[in-house]
């Protein structure tokens, strides 16, 4: 996936005064929150979206040795969320 920091970055400013309330960076939610599953879903190129999603990116190409990778812009994010952690 390649994520479009400044699509990304509207969603982080709606969860602003509630992430520095708890001390959290915003995009860190947006980046690595366990609600997304709910929240993303892939449509072909020039498909007028229906409400209410909106664009964050696009699929890209798979990274190095059939591994998925998530980018936004220069940077690979890592991390994520995991349902199975340990002490979840």
């Amino acid at each position: 996936l390649d994520l479009d920091a400044e699509a990304l970055a509207v969603r982080a400013r709606e969860l602003g005064s509630a992430a520095r309330a708890c001390g959290h960076p915003a995009m860190d939610w947006v980046l690595h929150s366990g609600e997304d599953h709910s929240l993303l879903a892939c449509f072909p190129p020039h498909v007028v979206l229906p409400t209410p999603f909106h664009p964050i990116g696009t699929v890209g190409a798979v990274g190095p040795g059939g591994r998925p990778r998530v980018r936004m812009g220069d940077d690979e994010v890592t991390g994520g969320w995991s349902h199975f952690a340990p002490g979840v």
